[in-house]
């Protein structure tokens, strides 16, 4: 999906201190919330798009989503989020 390996290469260059594993199961779990249209833990397990059973995907999540690490980082997120959506960029000439 276009959106969440954007969302990875903007995290990734912007915030290198992030750990790569804890940014990966971060766009993972995006990518469960953009195809399932669901915030819970339960169902972003669910939606997750791999081998893995459902359980241990329901607790990949719960893991993501209590590290301390990752909450601590929070703010670091949202800053790198709004610095990329108010950059300026080029404007496409369109198809027509």
């Amino acid at each position: 999906m276009h959106l969440t390996e954007l969302l990875y290469k903007t995290f990734e260059e912007e915030l290198p201190h992030v750990h790569k594993k804890r940014l990966s199961n971060l766009t993972e779990a995006c990518e469960s919330t953009i195809g399932s249209n669901t915030l819970c833990l339960t169902g972003l397990g669910r939606a997750l798009i791999n081998s893995n059973k459902e359980s241990s995907n329901i607790q990949k999540i719960d893991r993501l989503l209590g590290n301390g690490s990752l909450q601590a980082e929070r703010d670091s997120f949202y800053q790198a989020g709004v610095a990329w959506e108010q950059a300026p960029r080029a404007v496409s000439q369109g198809f027509f």
